[in-house]
């Protein structure tokens, strides 16, 4: 089991769904800037995918979508209610 931030997880799921379907560069690895934040914690997360379901390879965007909207969707753990933090952290 891997135990991912829902926050990052959600914008890394997004980011990917820009990178792989609308800018057509699902065939690039994953390449994430750590200026902000945020960016870390998304780095860090994406670390803790690639570790737990890809034996520590890089991944590309297309296979970080399909991932994490298996991971987020099927799970029932997607949303976008942000009033209610207290799923700051849940075991996948």
């Amino acid at each position: 089991m891997v135990a991912i931030e829902v926050i990052p997880a959600n914008k890394l799921l997004t980011l990917a769904r820009k990178k792989a379907i609308y800018k057509g560069e699902g065939q690039e690895q994953v390449f994430i800037s750590k200026r902000t934040k945020l960016n870390e914690a998304m780095e860090q997360t994406y670390q803790k995918l690639c570790i737990g379901f890809n034996e520590n390879k890089p991944m590309k965007w297309n296979e970080l979508y399909h991932l994490l909207k298996g991971i987020l969707y099927h799970r029932k753990i997607y949303t976008k209610n942000t009033e209610n933090k207290s799923y700051a952290k849940r075991k996948i």
